[in-house]
C-alpha cells in the first residue's frame, strides 16, 4: 500500500468532550497506530486484548477513532474492556473514517515517524496478525 498523508481533520475527544483533537495531535515523531473500534462492534472485543497488550509490552502508542457511535455507549465499553489508547477521536458521523478510505471496522493503521500512514489493515487485529504483520512493520517504521 502506498504511503498516505494524514488528512486534516478537527473532532472531539470521547473521553474529553470540550477538547478537539486534530491532525496536529498524531504527529509526534514516533510510530504509531490508529485502530478503529466501536461499542457495537463485535469483532472489536476479539482485538481488543492485542491492543492492551501491544501497548504494554510494545510501548507503542495507539490512537483510537470511535466510529458511528453512542459516546455514553462507547464510554461504558472502555470502563468494561480496558482503555489501550493514547487519545480517542469521536468520529460519531464517520467523516475522518471515510477520509482514511475505511469501509468497515476494526480496522488498524500505522504510521510512521513522520505521521504518514503506510499500512492498513482491515479486520481484527489477532495475536498473529499482531506477530507477523503489523510488528514488523513497526520495526522496519521504526528504523528509519
Amino acid at each position: 500500500s502506498k504511503i498516505r498523508e494524514l488528512p486534516q481533520f478537527s473532532l472531539k475527544n470521547l473521553l474529553n468532550e470540550s477538547e478537539a483533537i486534530t491532525t496536529k495531535d498524531l504527529l509526534i515523531q514516533e510510530v504509531s497506530l490508529i485502530n478503529v473500534f466501536a461499542s457495537w462492534c463485535i469483532i472489536c472485543r476479539i482485538e481488543h486484548d492485542i491492543l492492551l497488550n501491544a501497548k504494554k509490552t510494545n510501548k507503542i502508542k495507539i490512537y483510537g477513532i470511535n466510529w458511528k457511535d453512542n459516546i455514553n455507549d462507547a464510554k461504558e465499553w472502555l470502563k468494561e474492556m480496558g482503555d489501550p489508547y493514547e487519545k480517542i477521536i469521536f468520529d460519531d458521523k464517520g467523516i475522518l473514517a471515510q477520509k482514511l478510505g475505511i469501509t468497515g471496522i476494526p480496522e488498524t493503521l500505522v504510521l510512521n515517524k513522520s505521521g504518514e500512514i503506510i499500512f492498513q489493515y482491515p479486520g481484527a487485529v489477532t495475536e498473529e496478525v499482531f506477530e507477523e504483520i503489523i510488528r514488523p512493520i513497526i520495526e522496519e517504521a521504526n528504523k528509519k
